[in-house]
């Protein structure tokens, strides 16, 4: 059993996603037990591996359980989409959730 949410961050909250920064979006996960947490990363459904500019982590022991990172080094036009964090857990105990981060040249 769990309860379990889903928090995008923008990595530079204060100032507009400009070309050639980075950008760093962050899903957290509460669920029991956080152990049996999967994700997944989509970009405008299709699903996105971790390469040299896209950077996905999920255990990263600086920050809390629960938390996968998606990085976008030097973000190009290319990369403006609709990315998708999908979080489940492994027993399929509850269902799936997903939320939409969208990132355009108005973000």
């Amino acid at each position: 059993k769990g309860r379990f949410w889903i928090t995008p961050d923008p990595y530079h909250n204060d100032d507009n996603i400009q070309i050639g920064r980075e950008v760093k979006i962050s899903c957290q996960v509460e669920a029991t037990p956080p152990e049996e947490l999967m994700f997944s990363w989509l970009k405008n459904g299709r699903p996105l591996r971790s390469s040299e500019r896209m950077v996905i982590t999920q255990t990263d022991p600086d920050v809390a359980p629960g938390t996968t990172n998606l990085d976008i080094i030097d973000l190009k036009f290319t990369d403006f989409g609709t990315y998708t964090c999908v979080a489940s857990l492994k027993n399929g105990g509850i269902p799936e959730i997903s939320i939409d981060v969208n990132i355009s040249s108005t973000t």
